[in-house]
C-alpha cells in the first residue's frame, strides 16, 4: 500500500488486488481478528473499514490487535476510520466507559481517540 494523498486528519491509501475486506468490524469480532492474525496470508492485503469500538466489552483488545497488525504488516494492512472512531460518538456508546472501567481513568481513552484522528477516511483499491 502507498499513501496517495496526505493532509492532517485526512488521507487515502492505495491498495493492490488480492484483498480481504472487513466491513464494520466490531469488538465482538475479537475471535475473528485473532484467527486473521494466525492465518494471515502472504499474498493478501487486508482492509479494515472502521467501527472497531463500542460494540462489546473487548473494544480495547480489538483495536489494539488491529494496530498491532498494522505495525507488523504495514504494507498489507490498511485500517480506516469509522464513525465510532470519533471522540463524541465513542464516549456516548461505551468505549469511554470500557477504558475507564479497565484502567481507572480516561487516559487510555484519550490516547486511543488521539490516534483515531490520524486514521485514513478512505482507501483506493487498485485493479
Amino acid at each position: 500500500m502507498k499513501i496517495m494523498v496526505k493532509k492532517k486528519y485526512l488521507y487515502s491509501e492505495s491498495i493492490n488486488s488480492n484483498l480481504f475486506l472487513s466491513l464494520s468490524l466490531s469488538s465482538s469480532s475479537f475471535e475473528i481478528l485473532t484467527f486473521i492474525y494466525i492465518k494471515l496470508k502472504k499474498d493478501t492485503n487486508y482492509l479494515f473499514m472502521g467501527d472497531y469500538v463500542d460494540r462489546g466489552s473487548n473494544s480495547v483488545e480489538t483495536v489494539s490487535l488491529i494496530f498491532a497488525l498494522k505495525v507488523r504488516f504495514k504494507d498489507r494492512v490498511c485500517i480506516l476510520r469509522g464513525n465510532h472512531e470519533n471522540r463524541e460518538i465513542n464516549k456516548i456508546y461505551g468505549f469511554y466507559d470500557e477504558c475507564f472501567k479497565k484502567y481507572g481513568n480516561e487516559n487510555v481513552w484519550k490516547y486511543f481517540t488521539d490516534v483515531f484522528l490520524y486514521l485514513p477516511l478512505t482507501a483506493l483499491i487498485e485493479g
